[in-house]
């Protein structure tokens, strides 16, 4: 039987990635990058910031990451 996570877990995992793709987005793009993008990845599902984490190695703009 698979475990569930508690929800306050899933909520510190979402910031802790969602904290992460913007120091890559500005690391990568420039500050003004992680500005633009900052309340789509605050308010992001898990499993959508888990593939623009995956994006990010690879874009070539800000906005391959989230097509």
């Amino acid at each position: 039987m698979a475990r569930q996570a508690a929800p306050g877990s899933l909520t510190g995992v979402k910031q802790g990635e969602a904290r992460t793709l913007l120091r890559l987005l500005a690391q990568k793009f420039g500050p003004e990058a992680a500005q633009v993008h900052r309340e789509r990845i605050e308010t992001a599902e898990l499993e959508q910031l888990d593939t623009w984490l995956g994006r990010i190695l690879t874009a070539e703009t800000p906005e391959t990451i989230f097509h």
